[in-house]
């Protein structure tokens, strides 16, 4: 009986441990998706013509990281509790 307390008293906190990452995967594709969002205001509102191209590659590389982040969600089923694309926020 003890050892079975001790197996589901560890699975328990395997299962606790997988969760928390889930929710800190689901934070930081929330974070990538606010800097992704950051940078299209920056790319839309900068005025000095030298900054256009780095406005570009900002915005490029944060949406790629936010739809990488996304698909790396999706393969490993992390969800939160809806479609993994609906982590917008």
């Amino acid at each position: 009986m003890h050892r079975a307390s001790i197996f589901l008293r560890e699975l328990k906190n395997s299962i606790m441990a997988f969760q928390d990452e889930d929710d800190d995967y689901i934070q930081e594709i929330k974070k990538a998706k606010e800097e992704w969002l950051a940078a299209q205001n920056y790319f839309e509102n900068v005025v000095d013509h030298d900054l256009v191209d780095y406005a570009i590659y900002k915005l490029e590389a944060a949406r790629r990281k936010y739809m990488y982040m996304l698909r790396q969600a999706e393969i490993k089923g992390i969800t939160n509790g809806e479609s993994i694309t609906d982590i917008n926020g």
